[in-house]
């Protein structure tokens, strides 16, 4: 998977991640779990564009987890709180 940043002079650079372990992949569920209220059947929004790391770890973890999976590739507070009505969102990643 490549992943962008934006680095430390504002130049956005590419940082190449490999797929985790089976093990790795466990223990981020039990703690995305644990930490961010992930939960079996839940509804929820990831919110931001897919090749930054935060939301391309939710959208990999959503599709096991979710019901409902609502994509916002850029904040936008009323298109958020149409799609949390829309949808019956319970969780915000």
């Amino acid at each position: 998977m490549m992943l962008y940043a934006s680095g430390t002079i504002g130049r956005a650079k590419g940082v190449r991640r490999l797929p985790g372990t089976p093990e790795q992949n466990d223990s981020a569920r039990r703690i995305r779990s644990y930490a961010g209220g992930a939960r079996q059947g839940m509804r929820t929004a990831i919110m931001g564009p897919p090749y930054h790391a935060g939301p391309a770890s939710s959208a990999r973890a959503a599709p096991s987890l979710s019901e409902v999976i609502v994509v916002v590739p850029r904040f936008d507070a009323e298109e958020l709180l149409r799609a949390i009505e829309e949808y019956q969102l319970t969780q915000l990643w």
